[in-house]
């Protein structure tokens, strides 16, 4: 019973991750603080995680969790890589 719990648990912290991708994605694309590619790789991989809550029991939910992960890879690489510019006096 744990067990079935903690899977069903899982499956609906996808539909919060993917709410937060989509948006997260949306406001990539609208303000262009990152390049159009990581926006719209955000918004796949949210509308595919909340997709996959419908077939959890499935391995279909592997594609957007993945890409969910590489776009938090590529952001971090991106912010990491920023160099700061201070502002002219």
């Amino acid at each position: 019973f744990a067990f079935d719990l903690g899977n069903l648990g899982f499956a609906n912290a996808w539909v919060s991750m993917g709410s937060f991708a989509a948006f997260g994605g949306w406001a990539v694309l609208v303000t262009g603080v990152f390049r159009r590619w990581l926006g719209w790789l955000m918004v796949a991989s949210g509308v595919g995680l909340a997709l996959s809550r419908f077939v959890w029991t499935t391995n279909a939910w592997l594609l957007p969790y993945a890409l969910f992960w590489i776009w938090v890879v590529a952001v971090c690489i991106r912010l990491l890589r920023w160099r700061h510019r201070p502002l002219a006096a």
